[in-house]
C-alpha cells in the first residue's frame, strides 16, 4: 500500500512549481506519475503545464487528456486543452 503514495512528491512538485523552481517541480511530478500513474489528476495538470513552458506539447497533450480521464471534475485540465491550439501555432 506505501509503494503506492505519492502526495509527498505531488506535493513537492506543486511547491516548487510556486516557487519557479520548474526542473525540480517536473523531477516531483514525474517521481510521482511513476509512483501511481491512475491517481490525482494535480500532478498531471502540473506536470503538463512545465511540459508546455518547455515546448513539448504532444507530450502535455497525453498527460492533459489522462487528467481529464481520470478526474473530469476539475475544469483545469479541460481548459489547458482548450488553449493548447492556440499556443501551439506560430505567432505571424
Amino acid at each position: 500500500m506505501i509503494k503506492k503514495y505519492t502526495c509527498p512528491y505531488e506535493g513537492l512538485g506543486l511547491v516548487f512549481m510556486r516557487q519557479g523552481r520548474l526542473d525540480e517541480a517536473k523531477s516531483m511530478f514525474e517521481r510521482s506519475i511513476e509512483i501511481n500513474p491512475d491517481i490525482e489528476y494535480k500532478k498531471f495538470n502540473g506536470l503538463a503545464k512545465i511540459l508546455i513552458k518547455e515546448g513539448n506539447y504532444e507530450q502535455a497533450e497525453r498527460l492533459l487528456r489522462k487528467s481529464v480521464a481520470n478526474y473530469p471534475y476539475d475544469n483545469e485540465a479541460a481548459a489547458l486543452l482548450a488553449d493548447l491550439p492556440q499556443i501551439t501555432q506560430p505567432i505571424e
